[in-house]
């Protein structure tokens, strides 16, 4: 529920997860020879945007004792942000798409095959700098991992 220390302490984990993933892979020189990386790059550098955005408007309703909930139109722009495009019904004038959970899984998952594809088919290995892709990787499904319970406790306390 948006406004509560249990989604603060989920925007909380998407942030850190999301920039540690953009730190562990910019580390690597070479990062940007696969798309992969540096979608994740992208990806994750937009998530952690989006969930700071959201800690801070946490932070903001906790204190300030606004009830989020009570402004419909808030909260499902939260919501929505997470996962999918929404539609203004007011107006039918289309928002821009806020897809940073699922932009954030798909670079997550290709850069899992990336990893795999690096380790097990090149085995370059020892050159490369696999272990800050793998954990860049990790970090970005951790991410992925708090966007979910989120998603399911904002979806339905509208």
């Amino acid at each position: 529920m948006p406004g509560t220390r249990s989604d603060l302490a989920l925007r909380v984990v998407q942030f850190v997860s999301a920039t540690l993933a953009v730190i562990a892979m910019t580390r690597a020189d070479d990062f940007s020879d696969a798309s992969a990386f540096s979608f994740l790059v992208a990806a994750c550098s937009l998530q952690t945007l989006w969930s700071f955005m959201l800690a801070v408007l946490d932070i903001v309703v906790m204190v300030s004792h606004y009830p989020l909930l009570v402004d419909h139109l808030v909260a499902s722009k939260v919501i929505f942000g997470d996962v999918r495009l929404h539609f203004d019904p007011r107006n039918c004038l289309p928002w821009f798409p806020q897809i940073t959970g699922m932009l954030t899984f798909c670079s997550s998952t290709a850069s899992c095959g990336m990893v795999v594809y690096l380790h097990y088919d090149i085995e370059t290995c020892a050159t490369e700098h696999c272990t800050q892709f793998q954990n860049a990787t990790k970090m970005a499904f951790i991410s992925v991992a708090a966007v979910v319970p989120s998603l399911i406790i904002n979806y339905i306390s509208l």
